[in-house]
């Protein structure tokens, strides 16, 4: 998400001035989301069981999210 569409998001809902650290990748429905207070997102945790039985192709897709 680039820097102009956080300050235009930011000025839509009243902050004009005001210091904003993102410190994860979000999309604009997120940024939206919690400046309405209409959503909360918390860490996933993803938990894999027999491990031998998983091919190396879906560990690559787990590890990326």
């Amino acid at each position: 998400m680039s820097e102009k569409l956080v300050k235009d998001i930011l000025n839509v809902y009243g902050y004009t001035s005001a210091r904003v650290v993102i410190r994860e990748d979000i999309d604009s429905e997120q940024l939206v989301d919690f400046l309405t207070g209409n959503k909360t997102y918390a860490k996933a945790i993803t938990i894999l069981n027999k491990i031998d039985l998983v091919d190396e192709k879906f560990l690559k897709k787990v590890s990326k999210n």
